[in-house]
């Protein structure tokens, strides 16, 4: 009876996996998150709420930016997330922070073909590298639109961003070069993001 309580409790004790999916308008967060809809991740669940609320197709050509938030339940490999697309507008930027507490890992997303809004980009990243709330979060900065024939490399995004300065060994994180649109290096960004929530998971 012991045994059978203390399953219960550790049931009823455990918590979604909280994932944000931030950056600044324009970098392309929701085209991911619907990419990953065309690539059947998400979860049973979110595709039968998908259904219920008429969203039948992923129309990936017409996105329409996010004013506020979406949420979709995400599974990639064996583990299962909630992720949060904020808007990325500079007075919904400001609202970030009420979303920050119990979250596990930060997807920022970067218009790698964006010279101009580079250092807004950096600017940002740095705001979240100091949140208390963050501190333990891995961090995966996708490099979108790599299709774009001015992109930056992603060893040129690195010094433009100062990761290596600014985050170092302190927590993990990787950039990985994307093309939102077809999909390409998606799914390598996750196989590492969702190997690092695991491995915080089973720390904890």
């Amino acid at each position: 009876m012991g045994n059978l309580f203390s399953s219960l409790f550790g049931r009823l004790k455990k918590r979604d996996t909280r994932v944000l999916l931030l950056g600044l308008d324009h970098a392309g967060k929701t085209t991911v998150l619907s990419q990953m809809g065309l690539q059947e991740m998400y979860t049973k669940q979110q595709k039968i709420k998908d259904e219920q609320e008429g969203i039948d197709d992923i129309d990936i050509q017409n996105v329409v930016p996010t004013v506020g938030f979406n949420v979709k339940e995400v599974m990639f490999g064996k583990l299962q997330f909630v992720l949060w697309d904020l808007g990325g507008q500079t007075n919904i930027r400001q609202m970030w922070k009420h979303y920050y507490k119990g979250t596990d890992g930060v997807i920022y997303v970067i218009d790698s073909s964006d010279h101009g809004r580079i250092q807004e980009s950096k600017q940002e990243i740095e705001n979240l590298l100091c949140q208390e709330e963050l501190k333990e979060c891995c961090l995966l900065i996708i490099a979108n639109k790599m299709d774009k024939p001015n992109a930056m490399s992603t060893t040129e995004l690195i010094a433009k961003l100062a990761l290596e300065d600014n985050i170092g060994k302190s927590r993990p994180w990787f950039v990985q070069s994307t093309c939102a649109l077809s999909g390409e290096g998606l799914k390598r960004a996750l196989e590492w993001f969702v190997e690092k929530l695991q491995q915080r998971q089973t720390s904890q």
